[in-house]
């Protein structure tokens, strides 16, 4: 079986139907993509992508960074940013209190981005977006 086969039968699976086409999964995804990971001027920014939005408080993302390892489906919670930093997505600057997610700590240890934060105003605009597009594809 090819691989865009079997992406079409586990998205007809996951949303309950056969109209579920991996084209429109792949473009909402590279959508959603990173757009500082094209920086060739700093090889040490993540490749950070939301994969899921579970709720208000939790969201799933994929990241990859030559620093802080590679997760796959790391799951992200919402916090106030305890410091000023800056968004491993955007590259905007957060100042301390605004709303961010930041990556859940392990049972036994802190993850090697831990100290790592998205702009919840990000999360919830480009998922939102990405939903978007990739509904009109579901019609």
């Amino acid at each position: 079986m090819s691989k865009v086969f079997e992406l079409d039968r586990w998205l007809a699976k996951l949303y309950g139907h056969t109209g579920v086409d991996s084209a429109a999964v792949l473009e909402r995804d590279s959508a959603g993509a990173n757009p500082r990971a094209d920086d060739s001027e700093d090889p040490r920014v993540p490749a950070v992508q939301i994969i899921e939005v579970v709720n208000d408080r939790m969201t799933i993302v994929a990241w990859q960074d030559p620093t802080g390892g590679r997760y796959g489906y790391q799951t992200w919670t919402r916090v106030f940013a305890g410091r000023d930093t800056v968004c491993a997505l955007t590259g905007l600057s957060v100042k301390r209190g605004v709303a961010v997610f930041h990556p859940k700590n392990l049972r036994d240890r802190r993850p090697a981005n831990a100290e790592s934060v998205i702009l919840a105003g990000e999360v919830k605009r480009r998922f939102q977006s990405a939903s978007v597009s990739f509904a009109s594809h579901l019609v």
